[in-house]
């Protein structure tokens, strides 16, 4: 029944991982974040090339094109770019330490222009 009454001394040793081997300083919830940021800009990039290559092909030749469709092509411009401004921020962020936080900050206007 003294078993609660005993002491046990113990540390706790704490390693915090970043990436140095790269140079890096971003943690590892920031690296996967720039990971993901990376993989849609890259299939926001391909889809824009191959849908504006098709769009472009198609108005020369006389067509045209709805006020919905316009509307999608800005709302969707909108998004790429509130992609592109935080892939930036991090890519700074990643070689400095410091980033560009105004870029950063303007991902928040982007983000709400479109629901």
């Amino acid at each position: 029944k003294q078993w609660y009454q005993r002491r046990v001394r113990g540390g706790l040793e704490l390693h915090l991982v970043n990436d140095e081997a790269t140079g890096g300083h971003l943690s590892a919830e920031e690296s996967g974040l720039k990971a993901a940021l990376l993989l849609l800009l890259l299939f926001y990039t391909l889809g824009a090339g191959w849908f504006g290559f098709t769009l472009f092909s198609s108005v020369n030749s006389g067509g045209h094109i709805v006020l919905a469709m316009k509307l999608l092509l800005v709302c969707t411009a909108l998004q790429g770019a509130s992609i592109v401004l935080p892939t930036i921020h991090w890519m700074a962020y990643e070689s400095s330490g410091w980033g560009t936080p105004f870029l950063n900050s303007l991902t928040i206007p982007y983000s709400a222009l479109i629901p």
